[in-house]
């Protein structure tokens, strides 16, 4: 017991524990007894809801005497059973660059000379990745409770096949009750997988290049700038730094590579469903399918402006990273006897300042950047979807 909770602080298990509950194999979980049967417990009862909900698609799309509400919450529920495999899929296919990206953060090879400056940093992001894992396990675990109150709102959104029921009475109101009560479990962990990994892969990045940027700051505090026999002394300083800056680099296109094509799913299920389900729970009146549907709404919104945010956060870093550099371009000290490594100095250091600045952004398949202002265009297309199926109704 006492061992889950002291790995229950670290950010990557509860990451490993979600992915187990998806169905994907994970590092940590392999070792576990029961994983294999966790996995294929979760991939049955997914299969099960993806089996549910073409049928009932099928139904809706047979029966001409169907609303308009119908048809968008079957539409819903299907396009979200191929969004939850597209982003489990997205995981699985860059499971080896988060894996790399993983051991560049386990691995303290970055350090900006002020051990407890670093060791905050490291803190606040396992903080910040725990908080938001544990909202997502707290998201399933109350939606699941939601659902699980007996009401004609929750049996009429998720459905029951007509095809189930050529059982008894007694088995099709088992199988009711089990599509029901774990569609959240089936379908969430999967759906947030990506969010989850993205989020990460963000923080951690973020933390390493606060890491870098904090050593170049104390680089140009330090007194080493006035005297010419520092110079010796500042030509390590600075190497070591940008050694360390390259690192990160390296390992910034790899975030920036697997959150922008990894995120693709996620905007345009968004684009679609934020709309239709605000339209759904405003005809469901209050109760405890529409808190779930708003629920989903507001994951939804904050996935979005989360991702978005933290890249644009890294983007201020960046720049105050090529700030720094060319301030301490500007203040190196010239000396004629140390006049080839002023030179060379000047030369990398103006460099490493235009590659700074120059610091491509998140594109997801070059059809849009990731930024605020994207999700401020996202509130806007749903907003227009929104009222055009109330204006269609």
């Amino acid at each position: 017991m006492r061992k889950c909770l002291a790995l229950a602080g670290d950010c990557f298990w509860l990451l490993d524990v979600l992915l187990l509950f998806g169905g994907m194999r994970s590092t940590s979980t392999s070792i576990w007894r029961s994983e294999h049967f966790i996995r294929l417990a979760t991939n049955c009862l997914f299969a099960y809801q993806v089996i549910a909900a073409g049928f009932q698609l099928k139904n809706v799309a047979t029966d001409k005497q169907n609303d308009v509400l119908g048809i968008v919450v079957e539409m819903i529920k299907f396009t979200g059973i191929c969004a939850c495999c597209l982003r489990s899929s997205c995981v699985a296919y860059f499971k080896k660059s988060f894996e790399t990206f993983k051991n560049f953060i386990i691995y303290e090879s970055t350090n900006s000379g002020n051990i407890v400056f670093d060791e905050l940093e490291r803190h606040k992001f396992q903080k910040y990745a725990r908080l938001m894992l544990q909202a997502v396990f707290g998201l399933i675990i109350s939606d699941t409770i939601l659902l699980s109150i007996p009401c004609t709102a929750t049996r009429n959104l998720i459905g029951f096949p007509v095809q189930f029921s050529v059982a008894s009475e007694w088995a099709s109101r088992v199988l009711q009750v089990l599509l029901v009560i774990s569609f959240p479990l089936a379908t969430f962990p999967k759906f947030t997988s990506s969010m989850a990994s993205n989020v990460i892969l963000l923080l951690g990045m973020r933390a390493k290049l606060n890491i870098v940027a904090h050593r170049y700051r104390l680089i140009l505090n330090r007194h080493l700038l006035k005297a010419e026999h520092s110079m010796e002394r500042l030509d390590l300083e600075v190497r070591a730094a940008l050694i360390q800056q390259i690192e990160c680099w390296r390992h910034l296109s790899i975030v920036k590579d697997t959150v922008g094509k990894t995120f693709i799913p996620a905007h345009y299920y968004s684009v679609y469903c934020i709309g239709s389900l605000l339209y759904v729970s405003q005809d469901m009146g209050i109760n405890a399918t529409s808190g779930v549907l708003v629920a989903s709404v507001c994951f939804l919104l904050l996935e979005h402006y989360f991702t978005c945010r933290l890249i644009d956060s890294l983007r201020d870093v960046t720049d105050s990273i090529g700030y720094t550099i060319f301030q301490l371009c500007a203040q190196i000290p010239y000396s004629r006897k140390h006049h080839s490594k002023f030179i060379r100095m000047k030369r990398t250091l103006i460099i490493a300042w235009i590659n700074t600045c120059n610091a491509t952004p998140v594109n997801c398949f070059q059809l849009f950047e990731l930024s605020t202002s994207a999700f401020v265009r996202l509130l806007n297309t749903t907003y227009s979807v929104f009222t055009f199926l109330i204006d269609v109704t």
